[in-house]
């Protein structure tokens, strides 16, 4: 992944974590992806440095894993370097899980 990419997904990952914060969501875990699991690490420790009232967990596990934990609602972000396949997002819409579904998905 090229600077740039990281840079921009960076900046991604830190709006969605300010966006949660003032929703009152002072915890955010993001699992999935090993290959996003550097970018977004990176992200929550700068986030946690400006907003020391925020706390954020990022485990990997893999883009099946975070989609999964995301639709069960034992995270709340699930990172992904992949396209989340059909039988996730219809679990997922069917209301199976968490009722707040944000994904990042990075694939080049």
């Amino acid at each position: 992944m090229d600077r740039f990419k990281k840079v921009m997904f960076a900046v991604f990952i830190t709006a969605v974590f300010a966006g949660m914060i003032k929703a009152a969501e002072k915890k955010i875990i993001i699992e999935g992806s090993t290959t996003v699991l550097p970018i977004a690490q990176m992200a929550a420790e700068k986030f946690m440095e400006m907003n020391p009232e925020a706390s954020i967990t990022v485990r990997g596990g893999g883009s099946g894993v975070g989609i999964a934990s995301l639709i069960d609602g034992t995270c709340v972000i699930a990172a992904a370097s992949r396209a989340i396949k059909g039988a996730e997002m219809q679990k997922a819409v069917a209301g199976e899980g968490t009722q707040k579904l944000i994904l990042l998905q990075w694939t080049v």
